[in-house]
């Protein structure tokens, strides 16, 4: 009971540090979200040993994981229910109904079952929108009943001007049957590792509309160039190439989440022009940088940590044999940084300094400091009285 107890205030502790680099903005208020699911037969197709069903789970919640708590978000499924009838879209959830742990659970409880009548979800999706808001498509494609999604799409948007048709999909061929529903609708087109992407913008299309700055029809008075830019972050010790793992936390100006990575080495996120807020956690180590983002550029963006030193951590029992053991470090400030649990030798990067280490093993604990210092190595054997 005791490791078990240990693992979760660690991981309670990471969690207080992370919701610290949060800005305290209040939510961006969020548009009408409806989740069309494909769960036609071939959704149990595999890429790279896993079925595009599970794929598709994991992408909607990491979409979902980045959306206010209280964003009104609908699901709707079809194919999940009989063989062969293209009459089979079922409504979840309509648009608010459901919180997102509810959601997850349903969406995780959807099997793939029957044919993909794609048009007619659209239709009844937008029909939950009352014509304004987003529809979310997650399929790998194509319509296999008797629609023509690309015509569906552009006559939704026609009728409905306030109506965004958005996919995530499984390929980016030019061929994809799919991209027209975006095309035709002004949504974005995403593929499913990019759930995150199409996550944050969605939020930014929602502060944009929720600020009275949504595209307007017709020409803009003067041209404007969109085309996203690309942020490329990384972090690492003074004087060295080598990246190590950070997390980051990228919001707009005005403070609205944008995306979140976490234990990354190197981040590429695609995002439109303009100002933005960077946070980056590295062990107790927090850095906020304000960059910007320029049309049809990368900006790379690294975060120095300092000149470091690499501190090596082993057990062993009585007979001088390698046991597995339970490692607590502590900061030169005395705060807690990270833990090891059941492991007979670790190691670990750390700015120069000295460190308090415990180590346990069941009620046998014992405590050393240690001093790391820069381009360094420095090693420390725990010996314990065990025999075993």
């Amino acid at each position: 009971m005791k490791p078990l107890f240990t693992q979760m205030l660690a991981i309670a502790r990471y969690t207080v540090v992370i919701l610290a680099l949060m800005p305290l903005t209040p939510a961006t208020a969020a548009e009408k979200l409806v989740i069309v699911l494909d769960a036609s037969n071939s959704m149990w197709g595999q890429i790279h040993s896993t079925p595009k069903v599970t794929l598709a789970r994991n992408g909607l919640e990491t979409l979902l994981a980045q959306q206010p708590a209280q964003a009104p978000i609908g699901l709707l499924a079809y194919g999940n229910r009989r063989k062969s009838d293209c009459a089979d879209i079922n409504v979840i959830a309509r648009p608010g109904e459901r919180d997102m742990p509810s959601l997850l659970q349903a969406i995780n409880g959807i099997a793939p079952y029957g044919r993909s009548p794609i048009s007619a979800a659209l239709e009844q999706a937008a029909g939950l929108l009352a014509g304004t808001g987003n529809i979310l498509l997650v399929s790998d494609g194509p319509e296999s009943c008797d629609g023509d999604p690309c015509a569906t799409a552009k006559h939704l948007k026609a009728d409905n001007p306030g109506l965004r048709i958005h996919v995530l999909s499984f390929r980016d061929s030019s061929n994809n049957s799919l991209h027209c529903l975006a095309e035709n609708s002004g949504g974005q087109f995403a593929l499913m590792q990019d759930a995150g992407q199409l996550a944050g913008q969605l939020l930014m299309q929602a502060s944009a509309t929720a600020n009275g700055e949504a595209p307007k029809s017709g020409k803009a008075d003067a041209p404007v160039d969109s085309t996203p830019g690309n942020l490329r972050l990384s972090a690492g010790a003074a004087g060295s190439t080598e990246s190590l793992p950070a997390s980051f936390l990228i919001y707009t100006a005005d403070g609205d989440h944008v995306a979140s990575f976490t234990a990354r080495t190197e981040v590429s996120q695609p995002l439109p022009p303009g100002d933005y807020q960077v946070n980056m956690l590295w062990q107790a180590d927090k850095q906020v940088q304000n960059i910007q983002v320029k049309p049809g550029l990368t900006l790379d963006q690294r975060f120095n940590l300092g000149f470091l030193g690499k501190l090596r951590l082993e057990a062993q029992n009585a007979r001088q044999q390698a046991v597995d053991a339970n490692f607590t470090l502590y900061s030169p400030a005395g705060e807690y940084l990270t833990e090891h649990l059941f492991k007979s030798r670790t190691s670990d990067i750390l700015p120069s300094g000295t460190y308090r280490i415990k180590a346990s093993i069941g009620d046998e604990s014992q405590e050393a400091r240690l001093d790391v210092t820069a381009d360094a190595e420095t090693t420390h054997v725990f010996q314990f009285g065990i025999t075993q």
